[in-house]
């Protein structure tokens, strides 16, 4: 009879939870219980029996209702962000203005949007991912935990435990037309990065920029002494000028240099100068063709770029007298072309002209009170516009005056500010002539 009885038990106990778990595996706490129901005086086995089964029953039941709230964390949305569209889950809108914000999504991902960048939170449980519309993060990665992607228009990188920067640029071709380009840099660990062009591995202390037409090349499995020679130099110089870097040498051996720009680019990059020069040299974000040609100005050499690489030649003396009569619009073209990140809260004007200067590889000076405290803050933009808000911001009357090796904020002449005022009624008196038109 205790047998049937306990059968009947048993069967009760397994419908209940079938009903509730469906097919969920669930721990079987049956023997658990009835050891220690079985301990309990016999005088009360007739009601606890009954009693106890059933609130094992409902303990387990009520555990399963848990199970949801327990297992895997939703996104975790910083308070600088702003919820352009969705409820805060997959497939919301973040967008960040002048600040910082921080993301968390699946318990191991963190992603630090930086000012001005908008995301979309996709992917799945243990395989987060999030679409760059514009912008940039910073991404960290616990190994072992799942994967995560950054999705853009101009390719992805995916990880499965790393450190990682991941930039999306704006470039225009030679018909002014715009395109975008990813920037990938690798703090710690490696990622894949893939688009339409093809796919590339990058490791920790490695950085590229891809996309915009640029044909991939797998530069763990291709070296660039490897390369083939049948490249054109136009092929070479095409690849450079699209390859965006930042470098950050004091008094750096040039070999050393050397071989970190040649493992930077994929470009086999040499020179006849003496490798054991110390040199200084400091760039960000501008294309390795530039940044080529400041190393070739400063150590007195020229780029002789060929079917197997870029070679810094040393220039002879004339040649070296020649160079250095670049036109004032050589110096400009090259402001234009380096775009720098400065950030000054109340520094002297000095101090200011010093770092712009080593920023920029271009002397720059000024004739105003040299210890004027200035606050300027700029990311990613051309040397030549912090140099134009700079003049505009340190007195009236204060241009950039580019020369041939330098450039110097100036106040204007007394004659140059009669030109500028007459400049100026001629416009308003044409305004007020009947008929005209601009």
């Amino acid at each position: 009879m205790t047998d049937n009885n306990d059968d009947r038990r048993d069967q009760l106990i397994d419908v209940l939870l079938h009903e509730v778990a469906g097919d969920k595996k669930i721990p079987d706490l049956r023997g658990k219980v009835m050891a220690k129901i079985s301990s309990r005086k016999p005088s009360r086995m007739i009601w606890i029996l009954p009693v106890s089964v059933a609130a094992s029953v409902m303990l387990i039941i009520g555990s399963l209702w848990l199970l949801p709230a327990l297992s895997y964390p939703g996104p975790e949305i910083g308070l600088n962000f702003t919820l352009v569209s969705g409820q805060g889950g997959r497939g919301s809108v973040l967008a960040t203005k002048d600040t910082e914000a921080e993301l968390n999504l699946g318990g191991y991902c963190k992603v630090i949007a930086q000012e001005d960048t908008e995301i979309r939170i996709e992917g799945k449980d243990e395989q987060e991912q999030i679409y760059l519309v514009r912008g940039g993060v910073y991404c960290e990665v616990e190994s072992g935990k799942g994967g995560f992607v950054v999705q853009t228009e101009a390719g992805s990188v995916s990880v499965k435990g790393t450190k990682f920067i991941v930039r999306l640029l704006e470039e225009k071709d030679e018909g002014e037309k715009m395109f975008k380009q990813l920037f990938v840099k690798v703090l710690a660990g490696a990622v894949i990065v893939s688009g339409s062009w093809g796919q590339y591995e990058l490791k920790a202390g490695e950085e590229k920029t891809v996309g915009g037409g640029e044909k991939a090349i797998d530069i763990q499995a291709v070296k660039p002494e490897a390369k083939s020679k049948t490249q054109s130099p136009a092929n070479v110089v095409a690849k450079l000028e699209k390859t965006r870097i930042s470098v950050e040498y004091q008094e750096e051996s040039l070999d050393n240099i050397l071989a970190d720009l040649t493992k930077m680019t994929g470009v086999k990059i040499t020179s006849d100068v003496e490798s054991g020069r110390k040199v200084s040299l400091s760039l960000k974000e501008m294309s390795a063709m530039v940044a080529l040609k400041w190393l070739a100005k400063i150590i007195g050499s020229e780029v002789d770029v060929n079917e197997d690489g870029v070679f810094l030649r040393e220039m002879t003396e004339d040649k070296i007298k020649k160079n250095k009569k670049q036109s004032p619009a050589d110096v400009v073209a090259n402001l234009e072309k380096t775009r720098i990140s400065v950030d000054y809260q109340e520094e002297s004007l000095d101090n200011i002209l010093a770092d712009l200067t080593k920023k920029t590889g271009v002397k720059i000076t000024a004739t105003v009170e040299s210890d004027r405290k200035v606050s300027l803050n700029f990311k990613e933009v051309s040397a030549m516009t912090v140099l134009k808000w700079l003049a505009s911001n340190i007195g009236n009357n204060v241009k950039v005056d580019v020369n041939e090796d330098s450039v110097c904020l100036r106040k204007l002449t007394e004659s140059e500010m009669k030109k500028t005022r007459k400049i100026e009624q001629d416009k308003e008196n044409n305004k007020k002539q009947p008929g005209a038109t601009f």
